[in-house]
C-alpha cells in the first residue's frame, strides 16, 4: 500500500528588532527557547521549546493530577508543577490507563486547560503558542 502526502513548508525569518518589539506569547504569537520552558519537556531533558512539547507538558501534568499515575512513555524523573513527587507515581495501568487515554484524546483542548502549562521562566501558567 502506498500513501502520498503533499507537504508545504513555510519559513518565517524575524529580525531581532521585531522579536524584542513584540512581547512573547499572545502579542507575538510565538515563544523563543528563552521565553518559555514548560516543566517535563524542557531543556534539562534535552527538549527545546516547541508548541507540541508545551502541549505534551500540559497533558502530562493533567495526567499526573487527574489520574494519579505516570505515563509509560516518560523514561526520566519528571518535575511537575501541579503534583509534588510526580516521579514516585506508579506507571498508568488498568483504570488509570483509561484515564490517561481519555486525556490524550483531548490533546490541546482549551476547555480542559490542555492548551496551557506552567512556564518555568515567568513563573506563571501560560498558553502554548
Amino acid at each position: 500500500k502506498e500513501t502520498l502526502l503533499s507537504l508545504q513548508i513555510s519559513a518565517i525569518n524575524v529580525t531581532p528588532d521585531a522579536v524584542t518589539f513584540y512581547s512573547p506569547g499572545k502579542q507575538r504569537n510565538c515563544y523563543l527557547n528563552t521565553d518559555f520552558q514548560p516543566p517535563i519537556f524542557d531543556k534539562s531533558n534535552g527538549f527545546r521549546y516547541e508548541m507540541s512539547n508545551c502541549l505534551y507538558a500540559a497533558m502530562v501534568e493533567n495526567i499526573f493530577y487527574n489520574c494519579s499515575c505516570k505515563p509509560y512513555f516518560l523514561n526520566w524523573e519528571p518535575d511537575s508543577h501541579k503534583v509534588k513527587n510526580a516521579s514516585s507515581l506508579p506507571t498508568c495501568q488498568g483504570k488509570d490507563l483509561l484515564c490517561m487515554q481519555n486525556l490524550m484524546n483531548l490533546w490541546g483542548d482549551p476547555v480542559y486547560h490542555l492548551d496551557r502549562v506552567y512556564n518555568n521562566v515567568t513563573g506563571k501558567v501560560e498558553k502554548c503558542y
